[in-house]
């Protein structure tokens, strides 16, 4: 998601990440961006992939877990002419009026 909108938007993928976190309280967990509390009907839908991705690591083993890709921090692309920062409200009011959220 984050990665589409940057683009179009020229902001960083991290400044959308940093947004989301500081204003919205969503935080991304296992390559997912979700809210910080989650409905019970959210929690369960959770349950159920954690299960299903437990399954077939149980069957597969060492080949299903290398399927996945981690980071542990954003390198932004190089450019070549500098891009103009949006404060981050303006960016939140952005992704709000593009339906993303809603």
């Amino acid at each position: 998601m984050i990665h589409e909108l940057a683009p179009t938007d020229r902001i960083s993928a991290y400044n959308y990440a940093a947004t989301l976190q500081e204003y919205l309280d969503i935080k991304k967990i296992a390559s997912r961006w979700v809210p910080h509390h989650l409905t019970e009907m959210q929690e369960g839908l959770r349950l159920d992939a954690a299960r299903n991705h437990l399954e077939c690591y149980e069957c597969k083993g060492i080949a299903f877990a290398c399927r996945f890709i981690t980071l542990d921090h954003i390198v932004p692309a190089r450019t070549e002419k500098p891009i103009k920062r949006i404060p981050p409200l303006r960016v939140i009011t952005r992704i709000i009026s593009n339906n993303i959220l809603i």
